[in-house]
């Protein structure tokens, strides 16, 4: 055994004689073996802190949701799940530049494809590049404080506002103010000015803790469901493509057409009892947002969309009556505005019909309607870019007239006719419109719409 003098002076201890040691020393490393460095110890401590971290994430975000990865960051998210996934996708397109953009509300964001649209308008030698902004539940009031507050960017040539009698009507002005409300009060527009070094760790801290990312959507679960071991699905849409069309979710898109079918023939013909009521709100919503797109030397078009079978009680004919007679209004005092009503032409192609005949003489009643009103709606957008003209020939007059972009022309254009045939500006003077048949009953858009619809192939 080695006395005091020979150990090392670390191992060497000066104690009160007659005291034993108050400390137990650890024996010297054995030579050849060498000691962790500290900060290497720290660093590896604080990684398996990490993973183990990351682990229980991943281990309780599979206990709680049913698609964990599939979300919205907290940070950029929105009143909806859908917004949130169409606002990001346009954050990384939104310096391109577009000629329109179609807002509305989830019919608009469910119903048209832009792709589509422009697609259509090249095969008539047309340039055309559009946007589907539209969001779920909005209405007129919403869109002016987003394109001026979120967008903060010149207006596109055309903006194409998809509407319904509910996005008009006094009784929808709370519910349009809450979604309106909700989306300002969001994370994702109070973020909207993040620096890009801050967005990028938010980002990647989002990816990192699931629970982190979707602490947002932790709060619709419930202590029930996670003692029944209920996992949180939103059924969520999912972009179509990079133009902003959403495809709604396989649950609903798995309904049966004899489901379907039974709700047309409950719901299609209500008549109603509640009248159409235009509220302010919506009023100066409308005036603000068309002067906003004609100071940038656009042009507002408004159109409806199918009713469909809607069980609430703005889908009625009484409410549709009241609508219709509003718009015509509107239209007529707003300078600039135009309105199609593209849901009014289709809607018989998907109501089940009372009978025959009253379907045709429906139908006829639309066509002749759209032929006096047609010089009208041309001459609303005075002030739109002139588009490049094409010839098409519109069925029931069989006159040949110029089409531009499918929406407008400017005001003083003369209207060509074929020659050798000679055509009284007068309506009596028109030869009388050929009789209807039973096919166009599910096509009411074929030969007699100038904007959107295939030219007549009689």
């Amino acid at each position: 055994m080695a006395s005091v003098s020979e150990r090392p002076a670390a191992a060497r201890v000066r104690r009160p004689p007659g005291r034993p040691p108050l400390v137990k020393l650890c024996p010297p490393p054995p030579p050849g073996r060498r000691r962790v460095p500290a900060r290497l110890a720290c660093l590896i401590y604080m990684l398996v802190l990490i993973a183990a971290a990351v682990g229980l994430d991943r281990l309780i975000a599979g206990r709680l949701f049913a698609d964990p990865g599939t979300y919205v960051p907290a940070f950029r998210s929105f009143q909806d799940y859908d917004v949130g996934v169409k606002l990001n996708q346009f954050r990384q397109v939104e310096n391109e530049r577009y000629s329109g953009f179609f807002v509305g509300n989830s019919r608009t964001m469910f119903g048209v494809n832009p792709a589509v649209f422009d697609a259509g308008l090249r095969r008539r030698s047309v340039a055309s590049h559009t946007y589907n902004l539209a969001q779920e539940s909005v209405d007129v009031q919403f869109w002016q404080p987003f394109f001026t507050r979120y967008y903060q960017r010149p207006p596109p040539h055309y903006v194409f506002l998809g509407l319904l009698p509910r996005d008009l009507d006094v009784g929808y002005t709370p519910l349009g103010e809450k979604f309106m409300d909700a989306f300002f009060a969001s994370a994702g527009f109070q973020s909207r000015d993040m620096s890009p070094i801050n967005r990028a760790a938010e980002e990647a801290l989002s990816k990192l803790f699931i629970l982190h990312g979707r602490i947002s959507d932790t709060r619709l679960i419930t202590l029930s469901d996670i003692l029944h071991g209920r996992k949180l699905n939103l059924e969520q849409a999912r972009l179509a493509n990079q133009q902003g069309w959403m495809q709604l979710p396989t649950s609903v898109q798995d309904i049966s057409k004899a489901f379907l079918a039974s709700e047309a023939r409950r719901l299609a013909h209500r008549p109603g009892r509640q009248p159409f009521a235009l509220g302010h709100p919506q009023e100066r919503s409308l005036i603000a947002l068309n002067s906003w797109v004609r100071r940038g030397h656009g042009c507002l078009i408004l159109y409806t969309t199918p009713l469909l079978y809607d069980e609430e009680p703005w889908g009625t004919e009484l409410m549709r009556r009241g609508f219709d007679v509003t718009m015509r209004r509107l239209v007529s005092q707003i300078p600039g505005l135009q309105f199609v009503d593209i849901g009014g032409r289709t809607q018989s192609g998907y109501t089940p019909p009372i009978s025959g005949t009253a379907t045709i003489s429906t139908g006829a009643a639309r066509r002749s309607s759209r032929r006096r009103s047609r010089g009208r709606w041309r001459r609303r957008c005075a002030r739109a870019p002139a588009p490049r003209a094409e010839r098409v020939t519109l069925g029931g007059d069989g006159i040949s007239r110029p089409r531009g972009r499918g929406v407008s022309r400017p005001r003083g254009r003369a209207v060509s006719r074929p020659r050798g045939r000679a055509v009284s500006r007068s309506r009596a003077a028109l030869p009388p419109p050929a009789p209807p048949r039973l096919a166009t009953r599910r096509r009411a858009c074929a030969g007699c719409c100038e904007r959107g619809c295939a030219p007549s192939r009689r």
